[in-house]
């Protein structure tokens, strides 16, 4: 890397076409002013001319461009895009593999959120703040609200949330089957016994809820003009799917919780 860096984690933000064009647009211009301070017969093997290259992943397929055109043209035709990479790198840099040079890159990931960030790094302080300053207001500005949902309490919130539901539920199935059970204590026996069944599936249970959050607030989203209602529309089917699934579960665990209850019976009958 260059002797000054300036980089962060991109958090919470929504991505489309015109964003694109306008980072393509500060990373070219920056790119443009150093290579003219470059004589015109040396910027093709000098060491200070900067290149600017762009890497799109959709659909389990990967490509590196160099013009802006060619990404948006995949851009907007790729099924669902995974990641987008915006690179301006000195020669320098490429050929000490970012030791030395100017370097800066903007990676967008919807898959990985570790594996979003900015990056600027060079010999020269000023240029770094600069240019990590105007990449900073780009990104501010295409913050979304997915944040909210998106924090560390999260986990906690559902697994509360979980445990609390569960510990109702087992109350209002204790007093419906209690009365029906010939056994000491019948109330607390079936209490514990349908609280013991939930617990278990609830390990479950706590990880869709927790991708179904994810994927319904992801922490880059990638928007396409031509796909935006479709987006919405995908979204409601696949919460509406993961919804009954989880009803669908609760439902087992109840009828199994009834099962066992009549077979109790039958035994003391």
């Amino acid at each position: 890397m260059g002797r000054y860096l300036r980089d962060e984690s991109i958090k919470n933000v929504t991505v489309d076409e015109d964003i694109l064009k306008d980072i393509s647009d500060e990373f070219l211009s920056r790119a443009s002013k150093i290579n003219e301070t470059i004589p015109e017969s040396e910027r093709a093997t000098s060491p200070k001319a900067q290149l600017v290259s762009y890497i799109i992943r959709f659909d389990r397929k990967g490509y590196r461009f160099y013009s802006i055109e060619e990404l948006l043209k995949f851009y907007k035709s790729a099924g669902q895009v995974e990641r987008v990479v915006i690179c301006m790198e000195s020669q320098e840099s490429r050929h000490t593999n970012r030791e030395f040079g100017c370097h800066s890159e903007l990676r967008f990931d919807s898959n990985d959120p570790n594996n979003c960030w900015l990056s600027v790094s060079s010999e020269e302080k000023d240029w770094v703040e600069s240019t990590y300053s105007a990449y900073r207001d780009i990104i501010s500005a295409i913050k979304n609200k997915n944040g909210l949902l998106r924090t560390s309490w999260t986990p906690l919130v559902v697994q509360v949330g979980g445990v609390i539901v569960g510990f109702l539920l087992s109350l209002v199935v204790a007093e419906k089957v209690s009365p029906l059970l010939s056994v000491d204590s019948p109330f607390v026996v079936s209490f514990l016994f349908v609280l013991l069944i939930y617990s278990n599936l609830w390990m479950y249970l706590n990880q869709l809820v927790l991708k179904g959050i994810d994927f319904s607030f992801p922490n880059v989203r990638f928007q396409r003009k031509n796909s935006y209602v479709l987006h919405w529309t995908v979204q409601a089917v696949v919460g509406g799917i993961i919804a009954a699934f989880i009803l669908y579960i609760i439902g087992l665990g109840m009828e199994q919780v009834a099962s066992i209850l009549k077979s109790l019976l039958v035994e003391r009958i």
